[in-house]
């Protein structure tokens, strides 16, 4: 009979199974080192990444373009719009107004206090005109008003330096806004409602556990919190601020060299008046005195045919009468002579001086809207890059 190969069935042997044992061992020891790092890849992240890291990006990305934080979703299914019609403080995060999935449901919080001084105010899910830069009395009635993220900042700030209880961390540590995610079981195992999987203060109005707060048997929820500080920094405000600031300053100074020009310019103008009025009174004295020789000649003239006519003492008292006056105006006259170019010459340098001071104040005038023009520049564009 003619026997087949394969007839026969057999088991595995020894070799092969060891083999196999080996390359599953290599599997799963490639799958434990490289499963973290693919998941840390970008386009794997965005949609496993955590839902909190994801959440403080968009959140960062819409106060950038609204200069606000956003309101929070007030609506018990989670629907993702932002509810800004009362003065909610904590609800879900509004997903679908930031742009964003998540993979699961998220409790966001933000800082909601207003005053009756826009300047004072915190309410972070408004917008206020809380910063005007320090400009010359001159033009700080006439700015226009730019609601933007240099506003938010000094929300940010006001928070800092007045924050209550309308938002905290930990029961007492205000904060801007605070984001949770609730464990995988509901580790304190009571029903608080909408919130009812997530556990400590996560459940509380106005309240946040503080962020990484350890995992206990009755709390394994994921909590990140945010402070004013720490948002202030992160959005650079202390760059942005300071950098108006700065040229504020300098538009004060240019303020107030540009009003010392306009002083210079009043000054050598009516320098010039003066000039012009001492070359004409110059040459008024000139005048009259070639106009006194001009007697005096003629006196002479007079005293000499009074001689002839009447000779004695009379005479020769009226030819030296006239002599004298005749050196009194020639004397007159050479003064007079020696005013005049140097009338002219004052003239010409106060002339010069008006041009100069003229040419400063074009320059100061200048130097003044390129400061103010810069200010409404980066007070325009806020926080943004």
């Amino acid at each position: 009979m003619k026997r087949f190969p394969f007839a026969s069935a057999r088991g595995f042997s020894l070799l092969e199974l060891s083999v196999g044992i080996v390359v599953i061992g290599i599997l799963t020891v490639s799958l434990v080192l490289f499963i973290p790092k693919i998941k840390s890849l970008p386009a794997f992240s965005q949609h496993s990444g955590n839902p909190l890291d994801q959440a403080n990006k968009a959140i960062e990305g819409f106060v950038i373009a609204n200069s606000r934080l956003p309101c929070p979703d007030t609506s018990p299914n989670n629907i993702g719009d932002e509810d800004c019609s009362g003065a909610a403080v904590t609800g879900w995060l509004p997903t679908r107004t930031l742009g964003i999935t998540l993979s699961e449901p998220v409790r966001y919080g933000v800082y909601r206090q207003s005053t009756a001084l826009a300047s004072n105010d915190y309410d972070l899910a408004v917008l206020k005109d809380r910063y005007v830069p320090l400009l010359p009395s001159t033009y700080a009635s006439s700015y226009s008003v730019k609601k933007n993220g240099l506003d938010f900042c000094i929300g940010l700030l006001n928070l800092t330096g007045n924050g209550g209880i309308v938002l905290t961390a930990g029961d007492a540590i205000p904060i801007a806004y605070g984001l949770a995610t609730a464990g995988a079981a509901n580790a304190d195992q009571r029903d608080d409602g909408v919130y009812s999987k997530f556990d400590g203060l996560n459940v509380k109005p106005g309240q946040f556990e503080l962020s990484g707060a350890q995992k206990t048997n009755v709390y394994d929820d994921d909590t990140r919190t945010v402070g004013s500080a720490e948002f202030f920094e992160r959005l650079a405000c202390t760059q942005k601020l300071a950098a108006v600031n700065s040229v504020g300053r300098a538009a004060y100074v240019a303020y107030d060299v540009d009003e010392v020009a306009k002083f210079y310019v009043k000054f050598r103008t009516f320098q010039v008046k003066v000039a012009e009025l001492n070359n004409a009174m110059v040459g008024t004295a000139k005048d009259l005195a070639i106009a006194d020789l001009a007697i005096s000649i003629a006196g002479m003239g007079v005293a000499v045919a009074g001689m002839f006519e009447s000779p004695g003492p009379a005479g020769a008292f009226g030819i030296a009468t006239a002599g004298a006056a005749i050196a009194m105006a020639g004397y007159s006259m050479a003064e007079a002579l020696k005013e005049v170019p140097k009338a002219a010459e004052d003239l010409t340098t106060a002339r010069q001086q008006k041009i100069a001071s003229d040419n400063f104040k074009v320059q100061t005038g200048i130097d003044l809207t390129t400061a103010m023009t810069t200010i409404n520049t980066l007070d325009g564009k806020g926080i943004r890059p």
